[in-house]
């Protein structure tokens, strides 16, 4: 709950850099929606979004570019659907 807010004051706010931390994971279906469509309001709004997630699906709704980083090291970047299909690669043959 406490995130839920956290993130419903934050979109009132008008920043320069929007810098988003796994808050999407918290909530329900609803919840999940509206942050997205919230989201792409503030990329409309010329706001840098920066979304960490591990949920490539969200990535791929809302981003328009993606980062795949292990360790503090960037392991690949691009278009979303690129980036998670070089990740989802990578971990099968690692598996």
């Amino acid at each position: 709950m406490n995130s839920r807010l956290g993130f419903s004051i934050a979109l009132q706010t008008d920043p320069e850099v929007f810098l988003i931390d796994e808050v999407l994971g918290v909530g329900d279906h609803s919840f999940l929606k509206k942050s997205q469509a919230a989201i792409r309001d503030k990329f409309k709004a010329d706001t840098t979004v920066i979304l960490i997630s591990h949920d490539a699906s969200v990535i791929g709704q809302v981003c328009s570019r993606a980062v795949w980083m292990n360790r503090g090291s960037i392991l690949a970047e691009g278009l979303p659907a690129d980036v998670s299909k070089i990740y989802e690669e990578a971990t099968r043959a690692g598996s």
